[in-house]
Parts: C-alpha cells; structure tokens; sequence
C-alpha cells in the first residue's frame, strides 16, 4: 500500500539521517585532535554517547512524525477522493450548501452530476446560488415551511417536495437535509440529498387506484371471497357476500382456520392447496362450508395465487350453488318420474324435432328413443293431421299451452290410435320460450268404452221417447182434443167453462213438458248432426206420413251445412210442429217449407193452401203455444198470418249471431 511505502522510507531516511550524524560526529571529533575517528565513534565519555543519543532519537522521532503526518494526509486524501467518486457517481442527486449568518439562505458550493441531470441546469449556474430556482409559487408551503424551520434549528430534514426542472417540468423528491460539523461543533455546511420519486409516487398511486378498484369489485361482488395466509392457512380478509353466505362477521372469519370451514379432510385440503400453489389458479370444484349455525352450504370453489401487501397469499372465490343443487336433485327426481311414467312423455324444439323420448313414449309409439331423437314430431301423425302439428307448434310459440287435446296418433307399425295430448311450452332461465313438452296418453280403450256405453243410453233414450210419445203422449193429445171439442160443444151451456179451460190449459202444460222431455231425449243424439241435414229428414218423414200433401224445401244454395247445435234443434222443431200442424188440421194440398240467410238474421217460412184458421181463435192450441216457447228461447218471435179459407203462414226469424253463439257453445272448437 502507498502508505506503509511512505511510512517505510521516512524509517529508513531517519535511520540514515540519525546513522550520517553519528558519523559526521565522530569525523568532526577526530578532526579536531581529539583522536582516531575509529576511536570517536563509540566515545569513552559517557554525557557525550547520551547527548548523541538524545540527538538521534530527536532525529528518528522528528522523521517519524513527519511519516504519520504525511500517511495521515495521505489516507484523508484518499478517503476524500473515495467520498467524491461516490457522490459523482451515485444516482441520487447531492447538493452541498454553507451554512450562512442567514439560515434560510444557504448557497450551493458543490453539485454532483446526478443533481445536474436532475434538474437540468449545469454546475456553473448553481455555484453560488441559493437553490431557489428549484421551487415555483404553488410548490408545498407546509413542507417548505417546516424545511426552514429545520435550517433554522440546525436539525435533520426529512420530506417530499415538488422541484421544477429548468426547463419548467416539475418532479417529486424525496429530500434528506442534513447539517455537517466542525470539530467545534459548529454548522459549517448543509448535504442534501434528492431521491427522485415522481415513478414511485405515480406507481403507488396507481397500486392504490388499482386496489381501490379490487376492494370495490371484491366487496360489490355476489360471490363470496377470501385471502388465505400460504403459511398457517388462515384467512386474513373476507368481503361482505362470503359473511352473509356464511353467517359470519368479519371479524369472526378473520384468523379462522381454513379446516374450520371446509368439511374435506386435512390431507385433501393441504393437497388442494399444494396444487393451487403450484398451478397459480386452480378451479377446486364443488365443495360443502360450515355455515355458523352448523349447517352445511353446497359451494363451487375457484383459487388463485396474487401478490397482496407484498406477499403472495391465495384468493378463493366461493359460488353458492344450494339452489342448483336443489334444482338438479328436483330435475333428476322429474326424470325418474318421466322415465318410470306409462304416458308417453318427450321434449321438441319450436322447429318440431324431438329432443328426448322416455320409456313410455317407447311404448305407446313403438319407437325407440334412437329413432325419434333429432327427427320431426310429424312421424308421429297420420297425414291426415299433420297440418294439426303445425298449428301446435303455432300456438306454442305465441305461449299457449294445449290441454287433454283428443286426436289420432301413428304408431310405428302403421296403426292408428286414439291419444289425449297436453303441450306446454318450456322456458328458459331469461324466460324466453324454447321448446315444448308433450304428455300423449292411449285412450283408445276408453273411446271404445265411451262409444259402448253411449250406444247403450242412446238405444236407452230412443226407446224410452219412443215409448212416451207413442204412448202417453198421443193419449194425452187425445184427451186434450177432445176436451177442446167439448168445450166447443158446450159453449152457451150453462157449464163452468173457466174450471174446463183451467183444465184444458193444466193439461196442455202436461203435454208441451213431456213433448220436450222427449225432444231432450232425442236432442243428444242428433244436435251435432248437420242442419240440412236434419231438416230434410224432418220433411221427408212429413212426406211419408202425409203421401196426399206436396211439401216443398227450399233452401239457399249459400246455406252453411254445418250444424246448428241447440239453436238449430229448437229452429227444427218449430218448423216439425208447424208441419204437424198442417197434416192434422189443415187439408192443405200443397206445403212449401224456405229457410234462408238474411242480413242478420236466420228465417225459417212453413206456408200451406189448407183451409186456414182465426189465430184469435186457435192462438192458444198446444201446438202453437209450443212453437211459441222454443222461438222465445231462440230470442225471436214467432210470427203467424192465417185468414179461413186462404191458407197459413208460420215464420220464425233468429238473429244470425245468437245461431253462432249457441252453435259454438255446443260445439266447442279445439284447442
């Protein structure tokens, strides 16, 4: 080292310097007569050899402070050379001040490079200055404040400021003043160091900004969420949704151990972990958590490993899925159901194409479900009905549901079947209509049993009218007449005709209430029968029992032949009184019967040429008061022009819309 070279030589120099004195001691002494210089060297007289001594030691000690002194030198040379490069070259800016009569007023006696390229300005135009240069009007008052009051005080300043570079951009430092001593403890200058931290203070405001917005994701979120300490698998936060899902406070889940929620065994739990770990993010999957009341909650698990204060720590992200899981428990017991069901059940898209087929469908069509799956739900239907397919799946996507709908269905094997269908439409979870659910079920056995059974009250019916009007009826007639001629006969007598008329009208009563009881009988079996239809046989039968009468139809070729229901029953036997009417009292010869549409209204026309009559007279016979009665429940009147000797006419007229009305209540169209 250049030092101990130093140190060495000024040793050898005072050794030679202490040697040469001796020597030229001991030449001057012989010189001067005093003996041999050989002699002189080592002086018999023992003050001199001391008084050499003391010189030679004054020699050696003078050049070994002179040594030090320079080593001395030397070293805080060096250490000042040292403490220049570093501050040269260090990245934090340094500033050097005096320490002048005026604290808050110190001038810059030294800059390093890194404070030049800081602040823009070169070390010419900072020696000498005050540093104001760096601070503009709306730099920190309160920090600049409480610098001052630190220079003041001779104290340590530590704090953030905003300087300005000289071409105006600012910058944020973080500035450290500290005062230098003199040995007498006095302030001689000022050290400022200048970190700049605009980077850090931008990043950290954008971490805070960022975390910010994690916290107001995290606790706005409808998941539960936790951080979990890697280290003693605690939880070290939570958010409001996982404290309400779970019944905890916050305060109550933080330390909590991760065991003390999930119900897997310790070994599957660290596994898990281990793997998250690992895998940085790891989907867990379905899990149960102990709520605090004990109960136990069907969760979906999701976890990730995130930077959080520095450490890394697992982020778990918790689902309740109870509600799915009850959701899946209920449509797994519903296929049970379906797939154990006798009734044909299966699914189609809006297209027509089905979806799923059970058991039952299996049995009941004959296919199996790897033959209906992806085909049309028109394979089903004979062609006959596949327009009917169509209208389903109309009404489906309008939302309408289809119930007990009777129909024919195809059968793999070609056979025709009786079925009760019910459709629903299926939703989705926005509510949308996506698809439709069928139920078919065989009914052919109770259409059989119903058509049996239907038969047997319709032979019941027929013979029981049959037997009343044969029977009681025509007895009944007869005594009404014939009360009628006596009446006729004893007018004038001194007889209580108003007791017979009681009588006769008691007994017409009896007659009109059994002529319907036997109507109602008859009416079930051909009120779906077409109109037309009906009324031709009404007449034809009128022909047979009355060969000598012509009796015309005439009807109007845009007649509708459907049937009338109950409208037209009651309309038929108004015009099967009037033509009774005829053949027994009338000795017509020629009968015209008309029925024809108008513009509101349905009207029916019995004219004949008999002998006519004084409705005045007649107006209250059974067979009028009858008719009467039935165009009353048809909301019309019944209208009779009869004059003696010029014939009859009968004419009903029935508002077209009650006909419609009463039509379609007796014959309900399908859904």
């Amino acid at each position: 080292m250049p030092e101990l070279k130093l140190k060495r030589r000024f040793l050898l120099l005072g050794i030679a310097l202490a040697v040469s004195y001796w020597l030229v001691e001991s030449v001057a002494d012989s010189l001067f007569g005093e003996g041999p210089v050989a002699a002189r060297i080592l002086p018999a007289d023992a003050n001199e050899v001391w008084m050499r001594l003391i010189v030679v030691a004054l020699i050696l000690g003078f050049t070994g402070y002179i040594s030090h002194t320079l080593e001395r030198r030397a070293r805080a040379k060096q250490r000042l050379q040292v403490l220049q490069s570093a501050v040269e070259q260090t990245d934090e800016a340094v500033l050097i001040m005096t320490a002048e009569s005026v604290p808050t007023r110190p001038k810059t006696v030294y800059a390093n490079q890194a404070f030049c390229r800081q602040s823009g300005y070169a070390l010419e135009e900072l020696l000498g200055e005050i540093p104001h240069m760096l601070l503009r009007p709306d730099s920190d008052r309160a920090e600049l404040d409480r610098l001052r009051t630190c220079l003041k005080r001779e104290d340590r300043f530590v704090g953030n400021l905003t300087n300005y570079r000289k071409d105006g951009s600012s910058f944020r430092v973080e500035l450290r003043n500290s005062p230098v001593y003199d040995p007498a403890g006095n302030v001689t200058h000022w050290i400022s160091v200048l970190h700049d931290i605009t980077e850090r203070e931008r990043a950290e405001a954008a971490l805070k900004e960022s975390e910010e917005r994690y916290r107001a994701v995290v606790e706005q979120s409808t998941e539960g969420i936790y951080f979990l300490d890697v280290g003693n698998k605690r939880i070290i936060e939570t958010n409001s949704s996982l404290q309400q899902m779970l019944g905890f406070t916050a305060s109550e889940l933080h330390g909590m151990e991760l065991y003390e929620l999930a119900t897997l065994p310790r070994e599957e739990v660290d596994s898990n972990l281990r793997r998250t770990l690992k895998e940085k993010h790891r989907l867990i999957g379905d899990l149960k958590y102990r709520r605090k009341d004990g109960t136990l909650l069907d969760v979906e698990v999701g976890a990730s490993v995130i930077r959080y204060r520095g450490n890394d720590v697992v982020c778990v992200v918790v689902r309740d899925i109870s509600e799915r899981k009850r959701s899946e428990a209920a449509r797994a017991r519903l296929a049970a159901i379906v797939e154990s069901s006798d009734d044909a059940i299966f699914d189609k898209t809006l297209d027509g194409v089905i979806t799923s087929w059970n058991k039952g469908a299996q049995k009941l069509y004959g296919y199996t479900a790897e033959e209906t799956v992806g085909q049309h739900v028109s394979m089903l239907a004979p062609p006959e009905k596949r327009d009917e397919i169509a209208q389903i799946l109309a009404k489906i996507r309008s939302g309408e549901a289809i119930h007990n709908r009777e129909t024919v269905r195809l059968a793999k094997d070609g056979r025709q079947f009786d079925v009760s269908v019910t459709v629903s439409p299926v939703k989705n979870a926005r509510g949308s209509i996506v698809g439709a659910s069928i139920i078919a079920r065989d009914i052919t056995e109770r259409k059989r049993a119903e058509s049996a059974l239907q038969e047997v009250r319709e032979a019941e019916r027929r013979q029981i009218a049959r037997d009343l009007h044969d029977d009681v009826l025509q007895e009944l007639m007869d005594a009404l007449y014939s009360m009628q001629v006596t009446r006729m006969k004893l007018r004038g007598d001194e007889i209580d005709v108003p007791e017979i008329d009681e009588q006769i009208s008691d007994l017409r009563k009896a007659t009109n209430s059994l002529r319907d009881a036997i109507n109602n009988l008859r009416q079930e079996s051909i009120q779906k029968q077409p109109f037309l239809h009906l009324l031709r046989s009404v007449v034809v039968a009128n022909r047979q029992k009355a060969p000598h009468i012509e009796i015309d139809l005439d009807v109007d070729a845009s007649f509708s032949s459907e049937s009338l229901g109950s409208a037209g029953i009651e309309l038929l036997r108004i015009i099967q009184e009037a033509l009774i009417n005829v053949r027994r009292h009338s000795w017509a010869g020629h009968v015209r019967v008309s029925l024809r549409e108008e513009e509101d209204s349905l009207t029916a026309e019995v004219v004949d040429d008999g002998r006519g009559f004084d409705p005045e007279l007649s107006w209250g016979g059974v067979g009028v008061s009858a008719m009467q009665e039935r165009a009353s429940k048809l909301g019309s009147e019944l209208e009779i022009h009869s004059e003696p000797g010029r014939g009859t006419r009968v004419t009903v007229r029935v508002p077209t819309a009650l006909v419609l009305a009463v039509g379609a209540s007796d014959n309900p169209s399908e859904i």
